[in-house]
């Protein structure tokens, strides 16, 4: 996990302004994309899930990995931290439609469960 003090994350520039005496606040919106990822080697698909920037490049830097997926594996496996995909999304971080996609695919473990014991 990257650091959150990073110079990506800077506290808003505070000027004031001789006239009125009112602090003038430059905000630099960034946008937050949840995408993946590619982790593996040439020819084997390795997908981290990630929150970044959406400027950035595929595979440069990142906020946090939420978790990763592996396409290779039969049936494929998607590891994901839901508490904090649900965190990033209310922050108001836009997953990539791949990324929504595998998480309608791949229901939380702990519901299925849940809902077959209820449904006794």
């Amino acid at each position: 996990m990257k650091n959150a003090s990073s110079s990506r994350f800077q506290l808003p520039a505070q000027e004031a302004d001789d006239e009125t005496g009112w602090e003038l606040v430059s905000w630099e919106l960034r946008m937050l994309v949840i995408r993946l990822r590619r982790t593996g080697s040439k020819k084997r698909p390795f997908f981290r899930v990630v929150v970044t920037d959406s400027r950035a490049a595929r595979d440069s830097s990142f906020v946090e990995v939420l978790g990763h997926y592996n396409p290779r594996t039969k049936p494929e496996t998607l590891e994901l931290s839901r508490d904090r995909l649900d965190h990033w999304i209310k922050a108001g971080a836009v997953p990539s439609d791949t990324v929504r996609t595998l998480v309608a695919r791949m229901p939380p473990a702990a519901a299925e469960p849940a809902a077959a014991s209820t449904a006794s």
